[in-house]
């Protein structure tokens, strides 16, 4: 059954463009407004705030050369007194030369405070009070110059430094006289400069201030008389065009996706993304290969060469984020811009998976039901076989039990050939009354409920199963609790509960070694005054995600089971109010704890077809 096109809803890809044409029309006067208050804006901030700024990088340098000066000041005052104070010719020399070299460099920067220098980045232009101020230093600065230079032609003739020269001693002492006048007096003009400064600064926040004002005013004029009547406009359209598209659009009970010529998808509904399991941003401009199944990924190409001509709708899987497939029919639509070209293709997509899921369900359970009914033949067959079988056990009891009384009245016979026909008459026994439960199982009778040693009851079933134990090889040890009570439970039911616990237990040490083929069976009495029997294999172990179905009916893991074994073992476990579940061993294999209540009053009013409704109300509830 297929699900014929749907009708592609106008989008805004095709629709968009008059929607918003007519709002901007009348606006553009107003945004021309907007640019022509912004421009003089930009004019407003060159004219007022450029040369504040320009000044202020220029005060930076002025203010660096001027503390410089002190510190060379000091420096040359230094440099003279280490030239006076040298003896040996080299360092004479040598000091000559860096006394020359600091008084080039004082008076470079001197000169470039008062009247500019392009190479120290001084512009030379000075206020009032600091021209002042330097031609009241002019003369200490003059004067130390002098000396200087008095002391540098003094120091010429090497020789001549030997001696104490009144020249030099002379030009020293001026030095030193008029370095302290020059440094209170450049102290005052660092401090002026730093004024001046600090002035340029305010001035420029204020500037700054000014002009953040005039911005936000016009921000605030642009807002209301331009951009709010916009955005109210456009608005109102757009919200009605989205309204429309909304309920068109998501009120679909399919998913719809917009694809390009290059299979990108353009636009996704809500259901859609449900589908898939990735919201719309995940999927605009994702390509279809992200949720198209690898199977089905020619034939969703298909879909796009094929849409001018047929366009009947196909079959396709796709994949959830998640993994899972997701059966679906898509029926697809060219989309064509303006002129007439290809713009893209549309896809409605109906999810049909839980059509196919049901169909699948139906098939299990008609094939279910099938093997029910095989089941239920095989079990009239068995109640006949049962009765056949019965005969020939009765009569190995009775022979058991006429050899028994034979050799009690012969004295002379060896007591060793009595516990082999002992055991040969509980067997038969056991058997009779198993075939007997087999046949009463499926008939409403009351149970055998009796105070039984649980220790007792896995020591028979252990002594059964020993010889096929030994055939396949296996090692069965018991660890048996001593101090257990006597609990109320049918001794046969449990026994058979033991037996297929067993049973499962040799089948999965099948493919393990012979060297780790281990059973152990363990009993114990529980916190909560329960009776645990723990049935513990080193076998290969259940996988996590069959334990979870072990106990379903007919749920196997055999080629050759049937899978009722284990259905039928929890049926029992719980008529009798006891648990059972399946544990992992840290070191291969599996454990199944059967638990059994003490007091097994509750117990004895159950009929044992209860058994069967157990197994039959779990095969309903389960998935």
């Amino acid at each position: 059954m297929t699900t014929p096109p749907h009708p592609a809803p106008d989008l805004p890809l095709a629709t968009a463009g008059t929607a918003h044409e007519n709002p901007a029309i009348p606006l553009n006067r107003r945004y021309w407004c907007a640019l022509g208050l912004i421009a003089a804006l930009i004019v407003f901030h060159q004219v007022l705030l450029q040369p504040a700024l320009s000044q202020l990088t220029s005060d930076a340098p002025v203010i660096n050369i001027a503390g410089r000066q002190r510190m060379l000041s000091q420096k040359l005052s230094k440099a003279a007194l280490a030239l006076e104070a040298a003896g040996d010719p080299t360092v004479r020399e040598a000091r000559r030369a860096e006394l020359r070299e600091i008084l080039q460099e004082w008076s470079q920067s001197h000169r470039g405070l008062q009247y500019g220098d392009a190479e120290l980045r001084l512009p030379g232009t000075n206020p009032p009070q600091i021209a002042a101020a330097f031609a009241d230093l002019e003369l200490h600065f003059t004067a130390i110059v002098g000396a200087v230079e008095d002391l540098l032609s003094a120091s010429r003739d090497i020789h001549a430094l030997e001696e104490t020269s009144p020249t030099r001693a002379s030009a020293i002492e001026r030095i030193l006289v008029h370095e302290v006048e020059f440094l209170t007096r450049m102290h005052a003009i660092v401090g002026q400069y730093e004024a001046e400064a600090r002035q340029h600064i305010a001035q420029l926040q204020t500037l700054s201030f000014v002009v953040m004002v005039a911005i936000l005013g016009t921000l605030l004029v642009v807002q209301f008389v331009v951009v709010r009547p916009a955005v109210r406009g456009v608005g109102r359209e757009f919200e009605q065009s989205e309204a429309q598209y909304q309920r068109l659009v998501e009120s679909m009970s399919d998913g719809l996706v917009v694809h390009d010529p290059q299979e990108r998808v353009l636009f996704a509904n809500q259901r859609f993304c449900e589908m898939v399991g990735y919201s719309v941003t995940e999927l605009t401009g994702a390509p279809a290969a992200l949720y198209v199944a690898d199977g089905d990924r020619r034939r969703y190409d298909e879909l796009g060469q094929r849409i001018a001509g047929d366009n009947a709708p196909s079959e396709i899987t796709l994949k959830h984020r998640d993994g899972r497939s997701i059966e679906t029919i898509i029926s697809s639509q060219l989309l064509s811009d303006p002129n007439g070209g290809p713009q893209g293709f549309l896809l409605v997509v109906t999810d049909i998976t839980a059509r196919r899921e049901a169909e699948q369900r139906n098939r299990e359970l008609a094939e279910q039901l099938a093997h029910a009914d095989r089941l239920k033949s095989m079990g009239e067959l068995a109640t006949g076989l049962a009765h056949e079988i019965n005969q020939p056990l009765g009569a190995i009891a009775n022979y058991a039990e006429g050899c028994l009384a034979t050799l009690a009245a012969d004295p002379t016979v060896s007591p060793e050939l009595r516990e082999p026909l002992q055991r040969i008459l509980r067997a038969a026994l056991r058997g009779g009354e198993i075939i007997r439960r087999a046949r009463s199982f499926s008939r409403p009778q009351p149970q055998d409920i009796v105070p039984t040693q649980i220790n007792d009851l896995v020591s028979d079933i252990e002594q059964l199963c020993s010889i096929e134990a030994r055939r396949r090889g296996i090692e069965v040890r018991l660890e048996l609790s001593p101090e257990l009570p006597a609990i109320a439970v049918d001794a046969i039911q449990i026994q058979q509960v033991l037996a297929n616990l067993i049973q499962n237990a040799f089948a999965a040490l099948e493919d393990t070694s012979e060297f780790r083929r281990r059973l152990f069976i363990q009993t114990q009495l529980t916190d909560d005054g329960s009776v645990e029997i723990a049935v513990h294999d080193t076998g290969s172990g259940i996988e996590s995600h069959l334990r979870e179905r072990i106990f379903e009916p007919f749920f196997t893991t055999r080629k050759e089971g049937t899978g009722m074994g284990l259905a039928i073992v929890r049926g029992i476990v719980e008529a009798h109010g006891g648990t059972i579940v399946v544990e992992p061993n840290r070191d291969g294999g599996s454990t199944f704890l059967c638990r059994l209540p003490v007091d097994g009053e509750a117990i004895r009013a159950r009929a044992p077809q209860q058994i069967v409704s157990a197994v039959v109300s779990s095969r309903v509830s389960s998935p």
